[in-house]
């Protein structure tokens, strides 16, 4: 029985498309579960797809057996997959009228106006030891970088419905920077107060400041999620790889603080494989620009964090190199 029986509330299963281009091909494993697709086919080596392949017929059986509700993530994963221990919503959007677009980017910019100046609130509330209030704080924070970026999704979408690619691509590279530098300062926010959290020696503030943490920490891996989608939309692998490896560190971060706080068994493993799955995502990225032993290196880090590391293990064979076809003799001798 997989240990993410146990998580089962924490499944959200979102449809992570990227916007890749990739062809959609017939399904590896018997569809008894649509509520399983781990996307093997948008793998980029057959060696990725056939690792895959095997890991979601057995999920996909897992899920069958409990009558259609998924029971594991895609611990290996194409772009598209679903269920997967990530926060990313990509919940579909509503394209607006040409004459709202506008509205709606400058509505993105003081989105991240407000972001800012919320991050700087809740620090001088927790300054002032109001935790109760920080943390209110943090939640709306929270709840706003989930809306600019549907905002944004709905920006660019409209431009591509009004076939104006040029502008959606401006649109999503403004984006990206913005959103990193955000995720950034967050993740600063973050690491500081976890700071706090080792050096306080009193109980109640001691509390306080790893509640907040976390929460502030898994903020930043929203927002660093968000912001390698918005490289990915301008190919710009390398980026989105280390953005991911970023995030992976942030769940590798929030995994320790649970083991180290005796936390749930249930949160233990919903960030351990949320470590997995975005060192995975890293290693995609980075065999889509170009740089095959970079993303093996990933591969071979995520196998702390997998129920089966031999997954990764069949991934991480050299595949063969095809041979070149021999060439027929027309019925004359070739002369060197």
């Amino acid at each position: 029985m997989s240990l993410l029986r146990k998580i089962k509330s924490l499944l959200k299963l979102n449809a992570l498309g990227l916007s890749l281009g990739f062809i959609t091909i017939s399904a590896y494993a018997q569809d008894n579960c649509p509520a399983v697709n781990c996307d093997c086919a948008s793998l980029p080596s057959e060696v990725w797809q056939q690792s895959c392949a095997r890991h979601e017929t057995a999920i996909k059986k897992a899920c069958a057996d409990n009558k259609g509700v998924a029971t594991d993530f895609c611990a290996i994963h194409g772009l598209n997959a679903t269920p997967l221990p990530l926060l990313t919503d990509l919940t579909g959007v509503e394209v607006v009228s040409e004459a709202e677009i506008s509205s709606l980017n400058n509505k993105v910019a003081a989105m991240y106006w407000s972001l800012h100046a919320d991050l700087d609130l809740a620090g001088d509330a927790i300054k002032a030891k109001k935790y109760g209030r920080g943390q209110e704080v943090l939640k709306l924070m929270d709840d706003n970088i989930e809306n600019l970026f549907r905002v944004q999704r709905q920006v660019t979408t409209s431009f591509i419905a009004y076939e104006e690619e040029g502008d959606a691509e401006n649109a999503w590279e403004d984006y990206s920077e913005d959103s990193l530098k955000m995720a950034r300062d967050i993740d600063k926010f973050g690491t500081k107060l976890l700071k706090q959290y080792d050096e306080a020696q009193e109980d109640k503030p001691k509390r306080a400041y790893g509640i907040l943490a976390v929460k502030a920490l898994r903020m930043a891996g929203k927002a660093y999620e968000h912001a390698a989608y918005a490289y990915v939309q301008d190919r710009q692998h390398d980026d989105a790889a280390k953005i991911w490896k970023r995030a992976s560190e942030i769940s590798k971060i929030i995994l320790d603080h649970k083991i180290v706080t005796n936390a749930e068994q249930a949160h233990i493993d919903y960030y351990r494989y949320q470590t997995a799955t975005r060192l995975h995502r890293a290693s995609l990225h980075q065999w889509l620009d170009g740089e095959e032993k970079d993303a093996k290196k990933e591969l071979e880090e995520s196998k702390a964090f997998m129920d089966d590391p031999t997954l990764v293990d069949d991934m991480l064979v050299e595949e063969p190199e095809p041979e070149e076809p021999e060439e027929k003799s027309r019925g004359f001798k070739l002369f060197k």
